[in-house]
């Protein structure tokens, strides 16, 4: 087996699970805007300093303050913005699914898997 074919099903599995997230917070979250109120640090794999924005919003009545799960090197939203999110009812944290990169980053991934499956193709011939 050649190192573009497994390339390939690594990135067809990547951008499968991606645009499955995706769907998934989209299908089984209930949309709201929220306000960021503030910024969890935390650092990455490499040791660099990350920021998960905090959103406060309401549903049903209550008030809730939550992470979500948004981690950037840079502090993407000011004070006060408005974002929207997806709240899944029993987590911890809501999923901002609208404008997110889950969806871009799955088209991406099943693009390079076709590329990388289409070069095996023809490194074969």
């Amino acid at each position: 087996m050649s190192y573009t074919l497994i390339l390939c099903v690594i990135a067809f599995i990547a951008g499968i699970y991606q645009i499955f997230l995706f769907v998934k917070a989209k299908s089984s979250g209930a949309p709201i805007k929220g306000k960021v109120i503030g910024y969890e640090e935390g650092h990455d794999n490499r040791n660099r300093t990350t920021y998960n924005p905090i959103v406060r919003f309401q549903h049903n009545g209550e008030t809730f303050e939550m992470p979500t799960e948004l981690y950037d090197s840079t502090k993407k939203f000011e004070l006060d913005s408005e974002i929207e999110v997806y709240f899944l009812e029993g987590k911890d944290h809501v999923v901002r699914a609208s404008g997110n990169s889950a969806f871009t980053n799955g088209v991406i991934c099943l693009a390079c898997g076709i590329g990388l499956l289409l070069i095996h193709i023809f490194l074969k011939h």
